[in-house]
Parts: C-alpha cells; sequence; structure tokens
C-alpha cells in the first residue's frame, strides 16, 4: 500500500514511468491470499509428518504458531466475511484500484495497446465485485478499451466496446467521447448511412434523458459531424424538432447555432440571423456565444 501512495505521488507528478515501476511492485491480494494458502498446505504437510515423533516435538510448536499466523492473514485478506476477523485488521481489495492505475499509466505515456489489454484485465476484475465500486471500475475499463483501440487504429474494436458502452444504461459519464470514437469510424469508412444512423441514435439518447450532463457535448458532436458532411438536410431533420421540443435546456444554444450555421450555408440569412441572436441574448456565457456574436 506504501507502494501504491508512492506511485500515486510519482503520478500526479507526471512521472509515469517510476509511478508505473512502483504500482508493478505492488504484491495483489488475491497473490498474497495465494502465497498464504500455499504455506498453509505445505506446513499442514510437515506437521502429519512429523507428529508424534518426540525428535520433532519444538519444530512441532513452530508449526502450530506459523500455521496460526498463516490462517490468520488469509483471513484478513478474505475481508468482512469472516466474523472472527476485526473489521480494522481485514485487508482491503485494492486489486481493482492497482490495476486502474496501470492502465491510466500506460494510457498516459501514450502505450495504449499496453493500456487496452490493463483495462480488459480491469473489466475481468470488475466482474467480480458489487455495488457502486463495481459500476465505477466497470465503466473505466469499458472506455479504457474504447479509447485505447481508437488511439490504436482498430476501428472493429472501437465498435464493437462503443456499442456496448452505449447499451448500457447505468453508462453515462463518458457518453460524448465514445459516442465520437464511434462516429468517427464510420466517418473514416465514408458510410453515410452509418453516419445517418449513428447521428440519429445519439440524438434519441438525449431525448431519452434531456438532463444527461453529456448532451452539450452530443449535439456538438451531432452537429459539427454533419456539418463537416455537408449534410444540411439531416442537420436540420434532425435538430429542428429537438429545438421545438426543448426550446431552453441547457445544450439548446448548440442546436440554436448548429441550425443556424446549416441556415448560413443555404443562403437563409434572416434565420441564421435569429439563431445567433438567441444565443448573444440568452446563453451569453456558453461556449458557442462568440461564435454567434462574430
Amino acid at each position: 500500500l506504501a507502494l501504491m501512495r508512492g506511485g500515486d505521488r510519482l503520478y500526479e507528478a507526471q512521472r509515469f514511468g517510476e509511478a508505473l515501476y512502483f504500482y508493478e511492485l505492488v504484491l495483489r491480494p488475491d497473490e498474497l491470499e495465494a502465497y498464504w494458502n500455499t504455506q498453509i498446505t505445505a506446513l499442514e504437510l510437515e506437521q502429519r509428518q512429523r507428529a508424534g515423533v518426540d525428535w520433532f516435538a519444538e519444530r512441532l510448536l513452530q508449526i502450530k504458531s506459523e500455521l496460526a499466523q498463516a490462517r490468520a492473514r488469509v483471513a484478513q485478506l478474505g475481508g468482512a466475511a469472516d466474523p472472527e476477523v476485526d473489521e480494522e485488521n481485514v485487508v482491503a481489495d485494492y486489486g481493482p484500484a492497482l490495476t486502474f492505475r496501470i492502465a491510466r499509466c500506460y494510457m498516459a505515456r501514450g502505450r495504449s495497446f499496453e493500456a487496452y489489454w490493463a483495462f480488459q484485465r480491469l473489466e475481468q476484475v470488475a466482474a467480480g465485485l458489487s455495488g457502486g465500486q463495481a459500476e465505477g471500475f466497470a465503466e473505466e475499463a469499458l472506455y479504457g478499451q474504447v479509447k485505447m483501440a481508437a488511439a490504436s487504429g482498430f476501428d472493429d474494436r472501437v465498435g464493437r466496446l462503443a456499442r456496448r458502452y452505449l447499451r448500457a444504461a447505468p453508462y453515462t459519464r463518458f457518453i460524448g467521447d465514445v459516442a465520437y470514437e464511434l462516429l468517427q469510424t464510420a466517418v473514416r469508412a465514408q458510410n453515410e448511412p452509418a453516419i445517418r444512423e449513428l447521428t440519429e441514435a445519439f440524438l434519441a439518447r438525449l431525448r431519452l434523458d434531456p438532463a444527461l450532463p453529456e448532451a452539450p457535448k452530443l449535439v456538438y458532436l451531432v452537429g459539427s459531424t454533419l456539418m463537416d458532411a455537408g449534410d444540411r438536410e439531416a442537420l436540420k431533420q434532425q435538430l429542428e424538432p429537438i429545438l421545438n421540443q426543448y426550446p431552453d435546456r441547457g445544450f439548446s444554444d448548440g442546436l440554436h447555432y448548429w441550425l443556424g450555421l446549416g441556415a448560413v450555408m443555404e443562403g437563409q440569412f434572416h434565420a441564421a440571423l435569429a439563431h445567433f441572436e438567441t444565443i448573444v441574448r440568452d446563453y451569453a456565457d456558453g461556449s458557442y456565444s462568440e461564435d454567434a456574436s462574430y
């Protein structure tokens, strides 16, 4: 645990290589438990072999003491499930946290391939947990795999992982980034039907939960992608109904902005001006205000 804390300090100082070295020196709880169980087996075997021999009386006393210590260590590592172990003496399972730190270090160093497999291991470890901690690590693991697969250029893998993330109901923290990586696979393949399908799906997700924290990112992603593709018809068809439904949400300035740009491209300057004036008047502190003023 001291090594983990030292690694954390090195990571905060952006000394990622040294932090990774510290983390890789840490013995995981499951490794420690396996070690002590091996010790117990060996000690029990030796105890049976030497039982009843006066010559080994002193060694038998040592074996009894060592067995008690080994069993106490296993109980500590087994968590709070053992009623005979004081809660303060239980060794917490820091294995998932350690795996996450290692994956994060690989990511920070740009070693996307190693980071991908570290995040995959984190997902496997998180599958054995329960509660909020399990969901948190599982979401981090899947998000990390998406980002590292994208960094490694594995579009087919990005597609599978990103869709799995977006289908998981409790996952909301990284929807914008995951949606971006998935959409980029369609853009790189110049697959226009897939681009339309995905942008429609992202806006459908926004309609399902208009209070989604990532909603502004989704609006930006859809608007910028359709604008770059020159698909002004889809831009209008997809964004106008949402603006009519949600005229004053936290993402409404983005809807006005992209509809305004689409109107400019079609030469409808009065309509464009109305959109931009709304942004300047009602969303003066928003991220689109400066561009709208221009």
